[in-house]
């Protein structure tokens, strides 16, 4: 298990949703385009070894972005899964259909 996966079920437990960690990505790439215009910026202006600041934290940013990603794809694959066994669950109660039984409460 990675650490994005073990992240994910974390997060899942917690009650968060894929849409939670897309709008967080989002939110990164955003604020990655705004400190990579203020190292352009600096280093058009000042000097470019004033710009490494901006530019690592632009390079940090959007890590947190790629990481957001990872972590909202590995959540909808949860979100998929859960919603298939509900979905295959209903089915079965419609259909008339008992549960399986476990060796354990069959009688002999």
């Amino acid at each position: 298990m990675t650490w994005h996966d073990t992240l994910a079920a974390r997060s899942a437990e917690q009650g968060r949703t894929s849409a939670d960690f897309r709008a967080g990505a989002r939110r990164k790439a955003k604020a990655t385009i705004l400190f990579l215009l203020l190292a352009g910026i600096v280093v058009y202006l000042v000097a470019w070894p004033w710009a490494l600041l901006p530019a690592a934290l632009a390079a940090w940013s959007a890590f947190q972005c790629r990481s957001a990603l990872l972590i909202a794809t590995r959540l909808e694959a949860m979100e998929a899964q859960s919603q298939e066994a509900q979905s295959q669950a209903a089915q079965s109660q419609s259909d008339g259909a008992a549960p399986p039984v476990s060796d354990a409460t069959k009688s002999p």
